[in-house]
Protein backbone atom coordinates (compact mmCIF):
# COMPACT_ATOMS: atom_id res chain seq x y z
CA UNK A 1 0.00 0.00 0.00
CA UNK A 2 2.79 2.40 0.91
CA UNK A 3 4.24 1.82 -2.80
CA UNK A 4 1.54 2.40 -4.32
CA UNK A 5 1.04 5.83 -2.72
CA UNK A 6 4.42 6.94 -3.30
CA UNK A 7 3.96 6.21 -7.11
CA UNK A 8 1.12 8.26 -7.11
CA UNK A 9 2.61 10.95 -5.24
CA UNK A 10 5.79 10.74 -7.46
CA UNK A 11 3.67 10.98 -10.36
CA UNK A 12 1.49 13.94 -9.55
CA UNK A 13 4.42 15.38 -8.40
CA UNK A 14 6.33 14.80 -11.62
CA UNK A 15 2.83 16.14 -13.53
CA UNK A 16 2.65 18.92 -11.65
CA UNK A 17 6.17 20.13 -12.98
CA UNK A 18 5.13 18.81 -16.44
CA UNK A 19 1.87 21.22 -15.63
CA UNK A 20 4.11 24.23 -14.89
CA UNK A 21 6.20 23.65 -18.01
CA UNK A 22 2.86 23.34 -20.00
CA UNK A 23 1.66 26.13 -18.22
CA UNK A 24 4.42 28.59 -19.00
CA UNK A 25 5.32 27.64 -22.64
CA UNK A 26 1.55 28.67 -23.13
CA UNK A 27 1.74 31.64 -21.64
CA UNK A 28 4.51 32.06 -23.66
CA UNK A 29 3.02 32.30 -26.76
CA UNK A 30 -0.08 34.00 -25.59
CA UNK A 31 2.65 36.79 -24.82
CA UNK A 32 4.26 36.52 -27.47
CA UNK A 33 1.08 36.87 -30.05
CA UNK A 34 -0.42 39.82 -28.03
CA UNK A 35 3.01 41.17 -28.50
CA UNK A 36 2.39 40.71 -31.95
CA UNK A 37 -0.94 41.81 -32.52
CA UNK A 38 0.36 44.94 -30.78
CA UNK A 39 3.14 45.69 -32.88
CA UNK A 40 0.75 45.34 -35.94
CA UNK A 41 -1.41 47.48 -34.36
CA UNK A 42 1.25 49.93 -33.99
CA UNK A 43 1.92 49.85 -37.41
CA UNK A 44 -1.72 50.63 -38.80
CA UNK A 45 -1.85 53.67 -36.55
CA UNK A 46 1.69 54.35 -38.02
CA UNK A 47 0.81 54.47 -41.75
CA UNK A 48 -3.46 55.86 -40.59
CA UNK A 49 -1.47 58.98 -39.34
CA UNK A 50 1.23 59.56 -42.47
CA UNK A 51 -2.04 59.59 -44.53
CA UNK A 52 -3.57 62.18 -42.07
CA UNK A 53 -0.81 64.21 -42.62
CA UNK A 54 -0.63 64.56 -46.38
CA UNK A 55 -2.63 67.69 -47.18
CA UNK A 56 -6.29 67.25 -48.17
CA UNK A 57 -6.80 66.07 -52.33
CA UNK A 58 -9.13 68.48 -54.18
CA UNK A 59 -11.10 68.11 -57.33
CA UNK A 60 -10.37 68.98 -60.47
CA UNK A 61 -12.68 69.48 -63.12
CA UNK A 62 -10.75 68.85 -66.61
CA UNK A 63 -12.48 69.03 -70.31
CA UNK A 64 -13.68 65.36 -71.64
CA UNK A 65 -11.60 65.26 -74.73
CA UNK A 66 -8.44 66.16 -72.67
CA UNK A 67 -5.56 63.56 -73.12
CA UNK A 68 -2.14 63.01 -71.50
CA UNK A 69 0.35 64.13 -73.45
CA UNK A 70 2.90 61.56 -72.35
CA UNK A 71 0.50 58.32 -72.03
CA UNK A 72 -1.72 59.54 -74.96
CA UNK A 73 -4.47 58.14 -72.91
CA UNK A 74 -7.36 59.69 -71.02
CA UNK A 75 -6.87 60.63 -67.14
CA UNK A 76 -8.31 58.13 -64.95
CA UNK A 77 -11.45 59.44 -63.19
CA UNK A 78 -11.76 59.47 -59.25
CA UNK A 79 -8.19 58.00 -58.72
CA UNK A 80 -5.57 60.15 -57.18
CA UNK A 81 -3.44 61.69 -60.31
CA UNK A 82 -0.54 64.54 -59.82
CA UNK A 83 -1.37 68.08 -61.58
CA UNK A 84 1.69 69.58 -63.05
CA UNK A 85 1.90 73.06 -63.71
CA UNK A 86 4.92 74.19 -65.86
CA UNK A 87 6.08 77.16 -64.56
CA UNK A 88 7.25 79.29 -67.65
CA UNK A 89 4.24 78.52 -69.74
CA UNK A 90 1.44 78.04 -66.75
CA UNK A 91 0.38 74.75 -69.08
CA UNK A 92 -0.98 72.25 -66.52
CA UNK A 93 -0.70 68.60 -67.41
CA UNK A 94 -2.47 65.65 -65.35
CA UNK A 95 -0.08 62.09 -65.01
CA UNK A 96 -1.08 59.06 -63.19
CA UNK A 97 0.96 57.69 -60.41
CA UNK A 98 2.52 55.31 -62.39
CA UNK A 99 3.62 57.95 -65.07
CA UNK A 100 4.80 60.40 -62.78
CA UNK A 101 7.00 58.45 -60.69
CA UNK A 102 8.47 57.28 -63.91
CA UNK A 103 9.31 60.78 -64.71
CA UNK A 104 10.16 61.86 -61.13
CA UNK A 105 12.97 58.63 -60.87
CA UNK A 106 14.58 60.22 -63.93
CA UNK A 107 15.30 63.17 -62.65
CA UNK A 108 15.68 63.44 -58.81
CA UNK A 109 17.10 60.60 -56.61
CA UNK A 110 16.41 62.39 -53.34
CA UNK A 111 12.00 62.59 -53.96
CA UNK A 112 10.82 59.01 -53.32
CA UNK A 113 7.33 59.40 -52.22
CA UNK A 114 4.53 61.88 -51.47
CA UNK A 115 5.62 62.60 -48.09
CA UNK A 116 9.11 64.28 -49.56
CA UNK A 117 6.95 65.65 -52.30
CA UNK A 118 5.33 67.54 -50.07
CA UNK A 119 8.19 68.67 -47.87
CA UNK A 120 11.36 69.56 -50.07
CA UNK A 121 9.13 72.45 -52.18
CA UNK A 122 11.98 73.97 -53.49
CA UNK A 123 13.93 70.47 -55.05
CA UNK A 124 13.56 70.16 -58.85
CA UNK A 125 11.20 67.10 -59.10
CA UNK A 126 11.01 66.38 -62.77
CA UNK A 127 11.64 67.81 -66.32
CA UNK A 128 8.44 68.10 -67.77
CA UNK A 129 8.02 65.97 -70.98
CA UNK A 130 6.30 68.68 -73.09
CA UNK A 131 8.24 72.00 -72.70
CA UNK A 132 11.68 70.18 -71.35
CA UNK A 133 11.69 73.07 -68.42
CA UNK A 134 12.69 72.01 -64.80
CA UNK A 135 9.48 71.97 -62.33
CA UNK A 136 9.82 71.99 -58.45
CA UNK A 137 7.92 70.02 -56.04
CA UNK A 138 5.97 73.33 -55.14
CA UNK A 139 4.37 73.01 -59.21
CA UNK A 140 3.07 69.79 -58.03
CA UNK A 141 -0.72 68.84 -56.51
CA UNK A 142 -2.33 66.14 -55.91
CA UNK A 143 -6.01 65.88 -57.20
CA UNK A 144 -8.90 64.04 -58.01
CA UNK A 145 -10.02 64.26 -62.12
CA UNK A 146 -13.92 64.42 -62.87
CA UNK A 147 -14.89 65.44 -66.46
CA UNK A 148 -16.60 68.46 -67.43
CA UNK A 149 -19.30 67.64 -69.78
CA UNK A 150 -18.28 69.58 -72.77
CA UNK A 151 -20.77 72.25 -74.57
CA UNK A 152 -21.47 70.33 -77.28
CA UNK A 153 -23.00 67.46 -75.26
CA UNK A 154 -25.17 70.21 -72.88
CA UNK A 155 -26.87 70.73 -76.01
CA UNK A 156 -27.47 67.64 -76.76
CA UNK A 157 -28.93 67.19 -73.98
CA UNK A 158 -31.38 70.97 -74.10
CA UNK A 159 -31.68 69.63 -77.66
CA UNK A 160 -32.89 66.01 -76.93
CA UNK A 161 -35.13 67.46 -74.27
CA UNK A 162 -36.72 70.16 -76.26
CA UNK A 163 -37.58 67.85 -79.59
CA UNK A 164 -39.09 65.19 -76.41
CA UNK A 165 -41.23 68.01 -75.44
CA UNK A 166 -42.82 69.58 -79.13
CA UNK A 167 -43.08 65.64 -79.73
CA UNK A 168 -45.67 65.46 -76.83
CA UNK A 169 -47.17 68.68 -77.56
CA UNK A 170 -47.78 67.61 -81.30
CA UNK A 171 -49.11 64.19 -80.12
CA UNK A 172 -51.76 66.25 -77.82
CA UNK A 173 -52.43 68.51 -80.67
CA UNK A 174 -52.99 65.73 -83.28
CA UNK A 175 -55.15 63.76 -80.56
CA UNK A 176 -57.69 66.45 -79.85
CA UNK A 177 -58.07 67.02 -83.45
CA UNK A 178 -58.51 63.63 -83.92
CA UNK A 179 -61.44 63.85 -81.28
CA UNK A 180 -63.21 66.87 -83.19
CA UNK A 181 -62.96 65.25 -86.32
CA UNK A 182 -64.85 62.21 -85.24
CA UNK A 183 -67.53 64.30 -83.12
CA UNK A 184 -68.52 66.02 -86.46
Amino acid sequence: MQRSVNKTLSLIIMSDSGFKRLVQSVKKTVIADLKHKIREEKLRYVKINKLKALPRINTVYVNANYINPVTLSKVPTGLTVYEVKDPRTGRVDYYDKATFWNLVRRKSKTVKNNFNLLTKRKNVVLSNPVTRSNVRAKNVKRVQVKYRSSPASAAKKIQKAVRKHISKKRKRETGRAGSQRVSK
